[in-house]
Parts: C-alpha cells; sequence; structure tokens
C-alpha cells in the first residue's frame, strides 16, 4: 500500500516527460518553414509541392498552369498570380483533404510574390490611356440619335458649334472642349430627345 503513491508519482512524471517530449520534437517541424522573404527558387519548391499535382499543363485545373510559370518574374504572368494570391490570403487552397502548408508559408508566398508585383508596377506604370476623353460633335451627336431612336432629326442647329483643329476638322478629342454652358445645350437637347423617342408631348405648348 504505501508504494502505490510512488508508482502513481513516477507514471504521472513519465506522462509528463513523454508530452513535453512531443511538443519539443514537433516544435522544430513548424518552426522549419522558411519565414520569409521567398526567392524563386522558395516559391517554386511551395509550387512543386502543393500545386502543381492539378495546375499543370495536362489537367489545366480552373485554367490555371502553374508548371514552368516564371517564378523568377513574376510581373511577366501577374494575372495569374493575381489569382494565386487570391486563394493564398483566404487559404482556400490547396483544397480539403490535399496536403496544405502552414500559415507561415501562406505568408511568406503572398508577400513576396506581392512585392515582387508592386515593385515591377512601380518600375514600369501603365496608367491605361491618358489622353483626352472623346466627346461627339455636333454631327456625331445627331448621327448617333438617328442611329439608337430611328429619329430622323437635325440637332445640330440647337447645339453650340464645336472647335476646330487648324481650322480643318471638328471630332479631334483633344480640341473638342466642353463648358458648363455646353453641357447644359446637350442636355436640354437630350431631354427634348427622349420625350420624342416615347412619346411624350413637349414641355411647353406650341402653336
Amino acid at each position: 500500500m504505501k508504494g502505490r503513491p510512488a508508482v502513481f508519482a513516477l507514471a504521472i512524471g513519465g506522462w509528463i516527460a513523454a508530452a513535453l517530449s512531443t511538443v519539443q520534437t514537433s516544435a522544430p517541424q513548424g518552426a522549419g518553414a522558411k519565414v520569409g522573404p521567398y526567392d524563386s527558387t522558395d516559391i517554386k519548391a511551395v509550387l512543386d509541392k502543393y500545386c502543381v499535382t492539378c495546375h499543370s499543363e495536362r489537367l489545366h485545373t480552373a485554367g490555371v498552369v502553374l508548371e514552368g510559370i516564371d517564378v523568377a518574374n513574376p510581373a511577366a504572368h501577374a494575372e495569374v498570380w493575381e489569382r494565386v494570391l487570391i486563394k493564398l490570403h483566404a487559404r482556400s487552397m490547396p483544397p480539403a483533404g490535399m496536403p496544405r502548408p502552414d500559415v507561415a508559408v501562406y505568408d511568406a508566398m503572398a508577400s513576396s510574390l506581392e512585392g515582387a508585383i508592386d515593385r515591377a508596377w512601380a518600375a514600369n506604370p501603365n496608367p491605361g490611356r491618358i489622353a483626352a476623353v472623346h466627346r461627339l460633335n455636333r454631327v456625331e451627336y445627331n448621327n448617333a440619335i438617328r442611329d439608337l431612336f430611328a429619329l430622323d432629326i437635325d440637332v445640330t442647329s440647337k447645339l453650340p458649334g464645336d472647335e476646330t483643329a487648324d481650322g480643318s476638322f471638328d471630332n479631334f478629342a483633344d480640341v473638342l472642349s466642353i463648358s458648363t454652358a455646353h453641357l447644359e445645350r446637350y442636355l436640354s437637347v437630350g431631354r427634348q430627345v427622349t420625350r420624342l423617342a416615347v412619346g411624350l408631348p413637349p414641355t411647353v405648348p406650341a402653336v
């Protein structure tokens, strides 16, 4: 009877030691993942391990092919990497039931890819079209009304004249400015045209 507490204490001590040993041996596995930033070799290793199985040239899953993609220059396939980034941030890929990386890998991959794409954009920005917005001149506006509403009317006399480029053409976007008074005239004509198109009577009686 006197030896039972000692045996019980030894059993508890052994259980605690085993638990601590399990924690200590499992901790390095989770800490082994590189925190970042990731270089092209790290990114390719993650793709080969978790992604290429489905997103290969043969399977072409969801229209995304990551097999053979240029990981050293993410900006060259920015549209593909943007789709990858959405999945990384949502932790939605690989799908359930497949081997998945730990949180550190998700974060390091996303941060490295975003940084590479942003740096490429900053070095060679593409703001898109920066030319002047092309408004319709009087003739183009009149033709648009005819084509859209099948109304054979002439509204050119109700609109201000259009500027020309060196006295020649009046359909250059760079010279077709629009003032507040100009816009008001276009809106007034637009109201008249829409009433005619839907068969409403004029807003002001006419004799």
